[in-house]
């Protein structure tokens, strides 16, 4: 592997924790800088748009900022390159959430765990999503 191949895999790795880390925070800017301007965002298994960026933070924003602990993790991030500036991404996902019930000594506990399908792109600003797929397979409550 060369080195700009490993340069690559790490500027993709940080790509999915900055994305991790941008949910986690609620720093919308921050989330929205993972993608590309054009990008398409899946998150239609979970009933939520299949669309644009914007269309996810219009979903997103208010179902996360409702919770009082919304913690995220992308793991185990495989890379498979299509050319020199495109790659193919497969992640897993865990997101654990707290939710007020009303009784502060009883809040709801939630964990989801799932895969991302992305395909990212090298930009003037680095590697982008220019396409994420949700495909969640647990949660609990």
């Amino acid at each position: 592997m060369d080195v700009q191949a490993v340069s690559d895999r790490i500027e993709i790795n940080e790509l999915m924790a900055a994305y991790a880390n941008a949910l986690s925070t609620k720093n919308w800017t921050a989330w929205r800088a993972a993608f590309t301007r054009d990008a398409h965002a899946d998150y239609s298994a979970n009933f939520g748009p299949d669309g644009t960026v914007e269309e996810a933070v219009t979903w997103l924003e208010p179902m996360i900022g409702g919770m009082e602990l919304f913690l995220s993790q992308a793991t185990n991030v495989v890379i498979t390159f299509t050319g020199a500036d495109s790659a193919n991404v497969v992640s897993m996902f865990q997101a654990t959430m707290r939710m007020g019930t009303g009784d502060p000594a009883a809040p709801m506990y939630i964990t989801a765990q799932g895969f991302y399908h992305d395909k990212v792109g090298r930009t003037d600003a680095g590697w982008k999503l220019t396409e994420r797929v949700e495909v969640p397979v647990y949660t609990r409550m």
